[in-house]
């Protein structure tokens, strides 16, 4: 682009004026960082925008878009060229050099972000090899490299572990490739498309739609200074709406509330009788004759399990108004845990009567009973058991100092040497495993770092600790429910350092086990011994609603996921609860 013409002297003082500051404590903005982004945006609309966004850039002599930033574009989006070109690689170096020479950044961060860039276009490269080009083989010979290439940061061997394990999940065996896992009618295309967009990918990109994330990666990376981000304003527009949903202490994301909003206002829901919210009794199920101690929606949010103090546990159908799918039944004590498999087809349950079970959904049947002498060799107490999402494999937690991953014929496939009782537990995407102790501690492992998992951080709580719960949508925090009336959000985002996020307070729980979920409408639930629920803002922890909902202690509340990708607030915004009065009760709108 060649260089606009001087501007007036008028337009050089607009340009150099900053915008109105009511508020002493925030940076002042001139005008010529507001006129870059409106210039950005208008060229972002299309041909019929673009005379007017060159009308803006004459006036003001402002350019959005220089010289080297067009390199790079072109560059990096020439899909005839591989991103292991030997002379394209020493092109994107030379202008990344160029766009941090006259950056006003430290040579050591300068020489970070050098850095940070060759591990994303060697991850870019990896990706677009594995996924695009089939090749496992030269996928493999990427990560080796990387090993080589990255081996001294944290953040980057943690990139590798992630890349490591797709390219396994992708190459099952020798015989089947994995790569139908991308297909959206496989059973397992949930898991692998979590995964995958946690390294930004998007399943069903081509390698264009690679290269502009690559370019937008590589753009976040360069000192702000020196380049203007992709959509810049519709980012700070997004930021601040972000922002007022946050600070508003009883928002909840309704459809109706994001499809009706406007810029023209703040978003503000207020204590109005207008605002929705799902504490209305929508079913009430009465299938068990006694206590109900555990309720559990399926991934697809299609089923819902309840297990109980009579020996059974029932599978209702959501979608047909919580009609009974299947009774399971078989186990000889109370149930006290239930877990389902990845693809929702398989429930596995644990009981007093110390047998694991593992149930076809489909036909009610048990598939297998497995003692504890089946797994442990011994008469040790299984409580808490979870499946994991890529494969059939289980872990279960044992008060008696044992903590175990098997497979379905109890071959053990891990043993954590566990020298604390514990008491539950949680995995997050096969990644991490948080688990409590009888000695009040929260205990991280990564399971990334095969073959033996770390142990990253052990944190004294200093409370009886009842239960840890994750949400499937945020694999970030996880809640705990904390003897006496407390609850705790924790950060685990970083293994090494979690850290206490928020408390919940007002729920009585003195002497059982109380189960709470965290939603992902920024809701945090829990039941009380005296048959009440108590509903939370998430972020700032004051209590929105409190009711009478089961005639005593409540045991657990698990919130419907969204699964089939639907976006109604009828499915939303449903949950379920249970109570020693044997009912599972169905809450929403």
């Amino acid at each position: 682009m060649e260089k606009p013409a001087p501007v007036s002297n008028h337009v050089a003082q607009v340009l150099a004026q900053t915008l109105p500051n009511p508020f002493n404590n925030t940076p002042s903005i001139n005008n010529t960082q507001l006129i870059k982004l409106i210039i950005q945006y208008l060229s972002s609309l299309g041909s019929e925008f673009q005379p007017i966004s060159h009308s803006l850039t004459e006036l003001t002599g402002l350019q959005v878009s220089d010289k080297l930033t067009s390199q790079l574009e072109t560059l990096l989006k020439d899909t005839s060229i591989g991103l292991d070109d030997k002379v394209s690689t020493s092109q994107l170096d030379d202008i990344v050099d160029q766009l941090t020479v006259n950056s006003e950044i430290e040579p050591d961060e300068i020489a970070s972000i050098k850095a940070r860039i060759k591990i994303l276009v060697r991850k870019r490269l990896f990706l677009e090899t594995l996924i695009l080009s089939k090749n496992s083989n030269a996928a493999l010979r990427i990560i080796r490299n990387m090993n080589k290439d990255f081996f001294s940061d944290e953040q980057d061997k943690s990139l590798i572990r992630k890349l490591s394990n797709i390219l396994v999940s992708l190459k099952d065996s020798e015989t089947e490739s994995g790569f139908e896992k991308l297909e959206p009618n496989n059973e397992e295309f949930k898991v692998t498309e979590m995964f995958l967009k946690n390294l930004n990918w998007e399943i069903g990109s081509d390698i264009t739609k690679s290269r502009e994330s690559l370019i937008q990666e590589i753009i976040s990376c360069l000192p702000s200074d020196t380049i203007l981000p992709p959509d810049r304003l519709l980012e700070l527009v997004h930021q601040a709406l972000t922002y007022q949903q946050q600070t508003d202490p009883y928002y909840i994301p309704t459809n109706d509330y994001l499809q009706n909003f406007t810029l023209f206002k703040d978003l503000s829901s207020g204590l109005v009788k207008s605002v929705k919210f799902p504490n209305q009794l929508k079913f009430e199920l009465e299938d068990h004759s006694s206590e109900c101690w555990f309720v559990k929606y399926s991934n697809n949010g299609k089923y819902l399990a309840s297990a109980s103090v009579d020996k059974t546990i029932t599978i209702y159908s959501t979608d047909e108004n919580y009609k009974i799918h299947r009774q399971l039944i078989g186990h000889s004590g109370s149930i006290i845990y239930l877990s389902w498999s990845a693809d929702d087809s398989k429930l596995i349950t644990s009981s007093f009567d110390q047998n694991v079970k593992v149930w076809d959904i489909e036909t009610g049947e048990a598939i297998r009973t497995l003692s504890n002498t089946d797994f442990f060799k011994s008469s040790l107490r299984m409580w808490s058991i979870e499946f994991f999402t890529k494969n059939d494999n289980f872990i279960i937690a044992s008060p008696d100092r044992k903590l175990s991953i098997f497979n379905l014929d109890a071959d053990l496939i891990y043993d954590f040497e566990m020298q604390y009782r514990v008491d539950d537990l949680c995995i997050i995407n096969d990644e991490k495993l948080l688990a409590i102790t009888h000695s009040c501690q929260l205990l991280c492992y990564d399971l990334t770092t095969s073959p033996r998992y770390t142990l990253k951080s052990t944190v004294p709580i200093g409370k009886k600790l009842t239960s840890i719960t994750k949400s499937p949508s945020d694999p970030d925090h996880v809640l705990i429910n904390v003897k006496p009336d407390e609850m705790q959000l924790w950060n685990v985002a970083d293994l090494d350092r979690p850290f206490l996020v928020n408390k919940y307070y007002g729920l009585q729980q003195s002497d059982y086990i109380i189960r709470g979920c965290v939603s992902d409408k920024n809701l945090v639930l829990s039941g009380s011994e005296d048959g009440a629920i108590f509903i939370w803002n998430k972020k700032y922890g004051n209590l929105i609603d409190c009711f009478q909902a089961h005639g005593s202690l409540i045991n657990c509340i698990d919130w419907r996921p969204k699964g089939d990708g639907s976006s109604s607030d009828e499915k939303e915004f449903e949950w379920a609860s249970c109570g020693d009065d044997g009912v599972v009760n169905i809450w929403g709108f």
